[in-house]
């Protein structure tokens, strides 16, 4: 049995606010949001719907000072409603983790390196941060 708090996941991960361009796969329409957080396994979406466990999309990632977006494909994981409540618009907000399930492993590396730039620059000195890029079968 797990235990309750016990943290699952295999990178860590850091707040991080990126542009992103999203399809549903079965949907033919495509949408916009941006991300709460990010790791080398996958991303928090914020969104104006609902996605629900299991659905499957395609993503290009912007980053900044980069050459090109990162494309990935991701399932849904979870969705909640945003913490944050309605936009300023007052659309309604969601936060949706996606798990990557397809990425360029140069790319899934570029996102680990960041985070752990990211990282550095929030742990007081002398802490390290450790990552997880060779993860036991």
């Amino acid at each position: 049995m797990e235990d309750i708090g016990q943290e699952r996941r295999k990178f860590p991960r850091t707040p991080l606010e990126l542009l992103v361009r999203y399809k549903i796969l079965s949907s033919p329409e495509q949408a916009e949001a941006e991300t709460k957080n990010i790791s080398g396994g996958g991303v928090c979406l914020v969104t104006r719907e609902k996605m629900e466990p299991g659905t499957y999309l395609a993503m290009e990632i912007k980053f900044p000072h980069s050459k090109g977006p990162i494309l990935a494909g991701g399932r849904v994981i979870w969705s909640s409603d945003s913490r944050f409540g309605p936009s300023p618009a007052g659309h309604p907000r969601f936060d949706n983790g996606i798990q990557f399930v397809q990425i360029r492993e140069a790319d899934r590396l570029h996102i680990i390196e960041h985070v752990k730039s990211e990282l550095k620059k929030l742990k007081p000195e002398g802490w390290q941060v450790g990552l997880v890029t060779d993860m036991p079968k």
